[in-house]
């Protein structure tokens, strides 16, 4: 959306000097009119060339949201409340939550691209499946657990998650944990599109309350943006200006 948002902003930028009735015609037509009529040769040249940027600009969308990145962070940077609390300070570093079916990749690619990506975060400090869970409790228990002693709870949202209940049940467990302390602490990573529709209930209300999250991708300037601003938000919790109704 962003980067569609950047080409429209681009075209509009190079405005064209001729009448509307004009604008609407196709490019082939308005080359031969202005073959005819030399005077319309500023509109098509003009006309050309927002369809040749805007063109140039979407090819290289991810490059372009990769600059605006820093480009925010140099004009706007980060002035919340934060609290005092590292990540050090917590028995976790990391709570990765996933959907059961999307435990291969959860752990055979994106664990293994923290690791590589973010190294402050120890693997024995990172909770990502169920063999990684504290022994001598049940699941659910464990699962608590391990929620209210990390420093970030991590939720992947596929497909796979809209209809796996135990999914659903951790995430709801996190979001009242992250209203009980009062901090930001849940960060979202969708692994593909979803229909607006199709989103679970919490997933919708943490995006309409700008909570963060990252579109996972595999394009090379979209994983330089998403490593970045993942490493950035993981780094600190913000502290919450409201609740989030259960």
């Amino acid at each position: 959306m962003n980067s569609l948002f950047l080409a429209r902003i681009i075209a509009i930028l190079l405005p064209c000097a001729c009448s509307p009735a004009s604008v609407s015609q196709d490019s082939r037509s308005l080359t031969r009119e202005s073959a005819s009529h030399p005077s319309n040769y500023p509109c098509t040249f003009w006309h050309e060339g927002q369809q040749f940027v805007a063109s140039l600009a979407w090819r290289n969308r991810w490059w372009l949201n990769y600059k605006c990145f820093h480009l925010k962070l140099l004009v706007v940077g980060y002035y919340e409340l934060e609290d005092a609390r590292e990540h050090q300070d917590y028995r976790y570093d990391l709570n990765i939550i996933f959907p059961d079916e999307d435990e291969g990749w959860a752990i055979e690619e994106f664990l293994v691209a923290v690791q590589e990506h973010l190294p402050d975060f120890l693997r024995n400090r990172i909770v990502c499946g169920d063999d990684d869970l504290p022994l001598g409790s049940t699941r659910y228990d464990a699962i608590d657990r391990v929620i209210e002693n990390s420093f970030k709870n991590l939720v992947i949202v596929s497909n796979a998650s809209v209809n796996d209940a135990i999914f659903l049940m951790t995430l709801q467990m996190a979001v009242a944990h992250m209203n009980d302390v009062q901090l930001e602490n849940i960060v979202m990573v969708f692994r593909e599109d979803i229909p607006d529709n199709q989103l679970p209930y919490l997933v919708r209300l943490f995006l309409s309350k700008n909570k963060p999250y990252f579109q996972w991708s595999e394009e090379r300037y979209q994983q330089m943006l998403f490593w970045e601003g993942l490493a950035k938000t993981l780094s600190r919790n913000k502290k919450m200006n409201g609740l989030l109704p259960l």
